[in-house]
C-alpha cells in the first residue's frame, strides 16, 4: 500500500503529467494574446524545479496563468479558472486564491 501512495504523491513528476501542465499554460498564453519573453517549456520547469510537493507545483502554476491572464489584452473580469489535471481539480479565481478540490 505505502508504494501505490508514493507512486501517486509522485505522479505530478512524470513527464505526462508535466506536459498536460504545459498545454494548460500555453492555452492560457494563447487566450490572453500576449507573447511571452520564456517558452512554455522554460516556465513550467522554473515552477517544477521550485515545487517540492504536487500541491506545490500546481499551485506555482496557478499562479502563473493567474499572472498571465492579468497580462491579457481584454480587460479583465471576474474570473474562475478551472485546471483538471489527472484527478486534482485546481480552482482558480481573480481574487488569486486557490482552492485544490
Amino acid at each position: 500500500m505505502e508504494n501505490m501512495a508514493d507512486s501517486q504523491d509522485n505522479a505530478w513528476r512524470t513527464h505526462s503529467f508535466r506536459q498536460n501542465v504545459r498545454a494548460k499554460i500555453e492555452e492560457a498564453i494563447r487566450q490572453s494574446g500576449n507573447p511571452t519573453t520564456k517558452s512554455v517549456g522554460e516556465m513550467e520547469s522554473h515552477v517544477f524545479q521550485k515545487a517540492k510537493t504536487r500541491e506545490e507545483y500546481l499551485g506555482y502554476v496557478a499562479r502563473l496563468i493567474i499572472h498571465v491572464r492579468e497580462m491579457s489584452d481584454t480587460p479583465m473580469m471576474t474570473f474562475a479558472v478551472l485546471i483538471k489535471l489527472d484527478e486534482i481539480d485546481i480552482v482558480i479565481n481573480s481574487s488569486e486564491e486557490i482552492e485544490l478540490c
